[in-house]
């Protein structure tokens, strides 16, 4: 994914996972954390007949629907989840305010914290694969 679709992804997420009042964040839209493209492309389908009046509009949903098809749904969790964490430190604040330098570094210890997990993970996951690999070229013998 380029950073100029990754930028436009963000763009579209803003619309679902956000709780505004305002331009304030208040919370997470409960629904966030089970999106998914096809959820995000059927509810772009059902705005697109809405917004057929207005051709600039119309046109900005085709793209946004053309994104979606073209992101992996591992590309789109990815941003999601980056998403959610960005919210999370907006709320009680403006969603056009930038992060403090505070914010800013709970963030990258929140992304290192999940990064090492899931190299732990990926770590366990391949070392169970292998012993039970071993396991079985060894009982095959």
């Amino acid at each position: 994914m380029t950073p100029t679709q990754e930028h436009q992804l963000i763009l579209i997420l803003s619309d679902f996972v956000p709780v505004l009042d305002g331009d304030i964040v208040q919370a997470i839209n409960p629904e966030a954390y089970r999106l998914t493209r096809q959820i995000i492309l059927a509810k772009l389908e059902e705005e697109d007949d809405f917004l057929l009046q207005e051709p600039s509009l119309s046109d900005w949903v085709e793209e946004n629907k053309r994104l979606l098809q073209e992101v992996s749904d591992e590309e789109f969790q990815e941003v999601l989840r980056e998403t959610i964490l960005i919210t999370e430190l907006q709320i009680g604040h403006s969603l056009f305010d930038s992060l403090t330098d505070g914010q800013r570094g709970q963030l990258a210890e929140t992304i290192l914290q999940n990064k090492i997990k899931n190299e732990e993970t990926s770590s366990k996951k391949s070392v169970g694969f292998f012993s039970k690999a071993t396991q079985f070229l060894r009982g095959s013998r």
